[in-house]
């Protein structure tokens, strides 16, 4: 975020190319928002509740994820990267246009210095940030609920947890808040908007920035000046914005270091699970219905009086052979994209499968209340860690401004931190066996390789959570 108290004309710094002259006066708002994906949406919807407030929101795709068009490709030079590239969704709405839904706090530990590494430290406190995740949740209609303590040791502990998933309807945020947000008077929306300038004020911060619309009328550039600058343009956009107004301010220093520490959360198969009945398993883990959401479960990790990552354990559910389920989680994304088009349509054999299992699903559905997880569904019990930030792992474009490229990569301190949970993840897993009968297939992941943890965002369907994308925390830079 850049304020700036009074739009002005800005003195020229040395090495920026000063404005041009434009004749026209520039648009001025309270709050310009680059970025009309998840975060964008919600705080452009929040703010502009106020009729005062004018509120401008910028994207750089199209209005319609039918007609979006990534307009670069992020290369990796180490360990590949896919969620930069296949999590991108440059369109109106950005990538709920694909998302699972699935709404997911950080822990307190996440928030806390690693050991030996007080640069890991975030800048704000995860106090400080309850009351925000309590106003977002409220936004949707649920509460968290209270967790409840499953191992208790001298050295960890281990919580079981309540993870909301977002019901199909209110997945796509271009749909759930773009008509509200079109019929404001106090709103101005712009896509397929390329900043082509950032201005810098002479007080410090942004004063305006000059926009081109792709395919408009032509002409010069308009002027778009605010009182407060957010950027919430996603990872990779964010990052590269970033640096771009550090060198609009004559920051350079801040601009070379912004993009370093990229860093994930990463995920490892540790286990198959097979149940003795897939019914008793869905009635008892299956996710449950609730007020309209999908609930599922997490077995959240911590550890006492040392600073390491968190974690948690998680049952990841593979529909990709499902007869059941993933002809209807085809059809469901399909819709949500507002597209006939499916990935893959159901063979004969499988439509008849389909036929005998939907009265099984339903009845899971609207009478017991759960998702049905079919004798075809892979259960994966997955652990899941916050990567350790190293400075040399980073986002950024090529000295041409050409290329954009990723430097990343899972280090040892990673595979140490997956191979010193995985015996706590079997011991939580032997607890469960006592909720529902399974039978445990143990699972060697190579933390160095064997990453589930990026595939494309639209290849998720009910009952599989999304996980956070890498973020380049150049706070942390600083």
């Amino acid at each position: 975020m850049t304020q700036s108290a009074n739009p002005v004309e800005p003195a020229p710094i040395s090495g920026v190319q000063p404005p041009d002259h434009q004749s026209s006066p520039p648009l001025q708002f309270n709050v310009c928002v680059i970025g009309a994906g998840a975060a964008g949406l919600v705080l452009t919807d929040l703010l502009s509740r106020d009729p005062s407030m004018r509120v401008c929101l910028l994207e750089a795709g199209p209005d319609h994820f039918r007609d979006r068009k990534e307009p670069f490709f992020v290369r990796s030079l180490k360990k590949d990267h896919a969620g930069v590239n296949e999590g991108r969704v440059t369109a109106f709405g950005g990538a709920t246009n694909t998302w699972g839904g699935g709404l997911i706090r950080l822990s307190a530990a996440d928030f806390k210095a690693l050991d030996s590494r007080p640069d890991t430290a975030w800048p704000v406190s995860y106090e400080s940030i309850v009351p925000h995740y309590e106003a977002v949740e409220s936004l949707f209609g649920f509460a968290i609920s209270p967790e409840s303590v499953i191992i208790e040791r001298d050295d960890l502990c281990v919580r079981r947890r309540d993870i909301p998933v977002l019901p199909f309807r209110s997945k796509n945020f271009a749909h759930r808040f773009g008509p509200a947000l079109r019929a404001r008077k106090n709103v101005t929306i712009f896509c397929n908007a390329n900043i082509v300038r950032f201005h810098a004020a002479p007080e410090g911060g942004i004063s305006h920035l000059d926009i081109e619309i792709a395919g408009g009328e032509g002409g010069p550039p308009r002027r778009i000046a605010a009182t407060t600058f957010v950027v919430a343009a996603g990872i990779v956009n964010t990052v590269l914005l970033a640096r771009r107004i550090f060198e609009a301010c004559g920051l350079m220093e801040h601009a070379e270091r912004t993009g370093h520490y990229f860093h994930d959360h990463v995920s490892f198969s540790i286990a198959r699970l097979h149940p003795r009945s897939h019914f008793k398993f869905s009635r008892r883990f299956g996710y449950r219905f609730k007020r309209g959401l999908l609930i599922g479960e997490h077995f959240d990790i911590e550890a006492k009086g040392a600073g390491v990552p968190g974690g948690f354990l998680h049952f990841a559910f593979d529909m990709s052979q499902s007869s059941i389920l993933r002809p209807v989680r085809d059809v469901l994304n399909a819709i949500q994209r507002r597209t006939l088009r499916t990935e893959r349509w159901p063979s004969l054999r499988e439509l008849g499968a389909l036929v005998f299992g939907l009265p099984r699903l339903g009845f899971c559905r609207y009478v017991l209340g759960r998702l049905y997880l079919d004798p075809g569904t892979k259960i994966l019990a997955t652990l899941d860690l916050e990567q350790i930030p190293y400075q040399e792992w980073m986002l950024r474009r090529a000295p041409n401004e050409g290329e954009c490229f990723i430097s990343w990569d899972v280090s040892r301190d990673d595979a140490a931190f997956a191979t010193r949970f995985i015996p706590l993840c079997n011991e939580i897993l032997g607890k469960l066996q006592a909720e529902a009968e399974f039978t445990i297939e143990p699972m060697t992941p190579d933390p160095q390789a064997d990453l589930i943890g990026f595939k494309p965002q639209g290849h998720r369907g009910p009952g599989q959570l999304p996980r956070r994308r890498g973020r380049a925390d150049h706070e942390r830079a600083h």
